[in-house]
């Protein structure tokens, strides 16, 4: 069942992440690369939930962020509004990547306004409080943390 090959895929990327045994990031990378191979919409919020501001490398985390970003908008953009409040309390800096990213494309700002329409209010906080962070962020001259 897919279900149960998702399940499999996404603990052993866990574990990839939680052992430091040899070339950890190689297993990342390969875990990752598999669970994007199922494109399974379903490992959209999994792969997100795995970011992490500590994170010794942040290309392990853009390959998350890419894996997570390959599905089409109507897909990705949902899903990564239901994980944007997990996100914000866990991952604050990688939550206000993701937001960036979508409202530096056209397309993706667009599908994110529709989703938005239908989403629960913790998901509505969580979007007005990124965009004023982000905002805050600009007026402050802080770097840009969308890529």
């Amino acid at each position: 069942m897919k279900s149960d090959v998702l399940i499999n895929t996404l603990l052993r990327l866990e574990n990839a992440f939680n052992d430091p045994g040899e070339n950890p990031l190689r297993r990342i990378d390969a875990c990752i690369a598999e669970v994007a191979r199922l494109a399974d919409p379903a490992s959209i919020g999994p792969l997100l939930s795995l970011l992490d501001d500590e994170a010794e490398y942040d290309e392990v985390m853009f390959s998350l962020i890419h894996a997570a970003e390959h599905f089409d908008l109507p897909v990705y953009v949902p899903a990564l509004l239901a994980a944007l409040p997990g996100l914000q309390e866990n991952s604050p800096r990688w939550a206000q990547i993701l937001f960036t990213r979508v409202l530096n494309s056209e397309p993706a700002r667009l599908e994110m306004v529709r989703a938005l329409r239908e989403a629960v209010p913790a998901v509505k906080a969580a979007a007005l409080e990124l965009a004023d962070s982000i905002c805050r962020s600009r007026l402050a001259g802080e770097p840009r943390s969308g890529r």
